[in-house]
């Protein structure tokens, strides 16, 4: 199993298969626009600016490419924050595998849609972030906080992530009084921005419509949410859980930077599952939140882990994980 966990082979062999899949899965997949007609748009108190878009511009083949290119973007990422943060003792790819495989799986993010770009730009947070760990430099925590708020222009209710972001600096002790007032410049700056641009254009009430859905919140109709849907999230769901319960047990086997970096990704990923549960209306949009902490914390226990439990587990998440793929795309 260590074979396969630690080939330069997996990713592509994985990647491979991912762009014949995706295909297949999303010839069909329409994402939040199922049974939306072809002129409406989404609510601006949902989903920002991507209101703007009709809905021509993000169905069908295009849509799908720019799906399946998001995707692949959020693939390199992925490895390269492994890498620069040394995620993983050993040179492995799995995390990004693991994430291609998940992405797969999710039929419903086939189709280019506000969650890749919050699936993005949280990636990008996290580099600068985990930048964060003993330095307060003011510059990197205005980046970080200046993606999360970019990324709210399409989901605006991804703003109240903002607090587990301030505890994950208080964790990393670079939280100062200077960075603090940076991470509300960050997160002000593309309002500021965004409202002038309102004001010049006459549209403050589209602006205020925007700032509003920060804090609407209501519970959805969980009925309504797909089989498919609530496979994939189990199944993360069930990695996320185990990976955390390994590194727990195991964590003193890495440094202390790594260890921490992971207390804040277990953190991230509790927000996220806990986020999803009460905003089940926005379950694509929320999903890439539960997503990355899942696969760094499971490609963590599946990559370290190497005992007999572990392989007949490691075995038993890539036929679930096929298993899911197959259920997508058929």
């Amino acid at each position: 199993m260590r074979i396969i966990t630690t080939s330069k082979f997996t990713l592509p062999v994985v990647s491979i298969a991912a762009c014949v899949l995706w295909w297949f899965g999303g010839s069909g997949a329409t994402g939040l626009y199922e049974g939306i007609s072809g002129t409406a748009f989404l609510p601006v108190s949902d989903y920002g600016l991507w209101a703007y878009l009709p809905i021509a511009c993000v169905e069908g083949l295009m849509g799908q490419a720019t799906g399946l290119a998001f995707a692949a973007l959020a693939v390199y990422l992925m490895a390269e924050l492994n890498n620069t943060n040394v995620l993983l003792r050993v040179s492995s790819r799995m995390l990004s595998s693991l994430l291609a495989v998940l992405l797969t799986a999710s039929v419903f993010l086939h189709v280019i849609q506000p969650a890749h770009v919050v699936m993005l730009l949280s990636m990008l947070s996290y580099f600068t972030l985990f930048s964060t760990y003993q330095n307060c430099d003011t510059r990197i925590t205005f980046l970080t906080y200046m993606y999360v708020s970019v990324a709210s222009l399409v989901f605006p209710k991804l703003l109240l992530m903002i607090p587990f972001y301030w505890a994950a600096q208080v964790h990393f002790r670079s939280l100062s009084l200077r960075c603090f007032c940076a991470s509300l410049v960050g997160i002000c700056l593309p309002y500021w921005l965004y409202g002038g641009c309102a004001v010049c254009m006459d549209s403050t009430s589209v602006f205020l419509e925007h700032v509003s859905g920060i804090v609407q919140l209501e519970w959805g109709d969980y009925a309504s949410v797909s089989l498919q849907r609530i496979l994939v999230a189990s199944f993360s769901l069930l990695l996320f859980f185990m990976g955390t319960i390994d590194f727990y047990l195991k964590s003193y086997q890495d440094k202390t930077r790594t260890r921490i970096i992971y207390n804040v990704v277990i953190l991230f990923g509790m927000a996220g599952f806990l986020f999803l549960a009460l905003q089940i209306g926005y379950f694509d949009t929320l999903f890439p939140l539960v997503l990355l902490p899942t696969v760094i914390v499971a490609g963590h226990h599946i990559v370290l882990s190497d005992t007999k439990f572990t392989r007949i587990y490691t075995i038993v998440v890539l036929v679930m994980a096929l298993s899911l793929v197959v259920l997508g795309v058929m």
